[in-house]
């Protein structure tokens, strides 16, 4: 693959994501999931760059108005592909909320351990509580990180699916709606 090839399939990915963004029905190839993540990440860090350099001398925190604007839509599209993916492989797209959801049980120790020494009530036990929280939400987050990429990297599912037809096939057709009985 050339250099051209490569910026024509980077630009069709994300044309089609941006086309679909708030459809989450159907089917997306890995081709189409990733290249659309790269260019997500690069458009972040345009975003970043913008907020850090011209509007530093405006002291908004970690996210100026740029960024915030970027990750809100950023978070759309990527949630629809996503799903998309995920129905590729011939998964239901509620495992993208569990994979958000879960790690965020193992960060509750850490918040009532950060909470008690907030207050001022921390103690040995606090302090214990707070790293077990850290350790235990890092780890369960890093599992979910390696499961879920895993899956995302994974070769869909030949041929039409419960979630519609096989996006690499030339001239599928649309599945016929059931028949209403």
């Amino acid at each position: 693959m050339n250099f051209q090839d490569a910026v024509a399939q980077v630009q069709d990915a994300v044309t089609k994501v941006w086309l679909k963004k708030t459809d989450f029905s159907g089917r997306a190839t890995r081709a189409e999931f990733w290249w659309w993540w790269a260019a997500a990440a690069i458009v972040f860090f345009i975003a970043s760059g913008i907020d850090s350099t011209i509007l530093f001398f405006v002291n908004l925190g970690p996210f100026g108005p740029v960024n915030f604007i970027v990750n809100v839509a950023i978070v759309l599209l990527s949630l629809a592909v996503g799903v998309r993916r995920l129905h590729d492989i011939g998964k239901p797209g509620w495992w993208l909320a569990i994979w958000y959801v879960v790690p965020s049980v193992g960060w509750l120790p850490y918040a009532i351990g950060t909470i008690a020494f907030s207050s001022g009530g921390f103690s040995l036990a606090g302090y214990a509580f707070l790293w077990v929280g850290i350790f235990i939400g890092l780890l369960v987050g890093l599992a979910i990180v390696v499961w879920a990429g895993l899956w995302l990297a994974h070769q869909g599912e030949t041929g039409p699916n419960l979630y519609g037809p096989d996006p690499r096939a030339e001239g599928d057709p649309e599945p016929a709606p059931p028949a209403l009985e």
